[in-house]
């Protein structure tokens, strides 16, 4: 999965995430922002049962911040 934007906000528990729950690969989630900003227990996430794991990738020219909780998971 990819996802560009000029900022990305995630917040109040919400997730973006691949997984897999049989074989093969989770995928991966590459995020392009100038601001990613994880809130209020917010998180991104790969996750995989089965086969090989999923990667994050995060470009953010300005910042990356997670607040209250929130989580990046791999």
């Amino acid at each position: 999965m990819n996802i560009t934007s000029d900022s990305l906000r995630v917040r109040d528990g919400a997730e973006i995430t691949v997984s897999n729950s049989r074989t093969g690969d989770a995928g991966n989630l590459n995020i392009n922002a100038r601001n990613i900003f994880l809130d209020n227990g917010a998180s991104l996430r790969a996750e995989v049962n089965g086969g090989s794991r999923g990667n994050i990738g995060l470009q953010a020219s300005d910042f990356v911040l997670l607040r209250r909780g929130s989580s990046i998971i791999s």
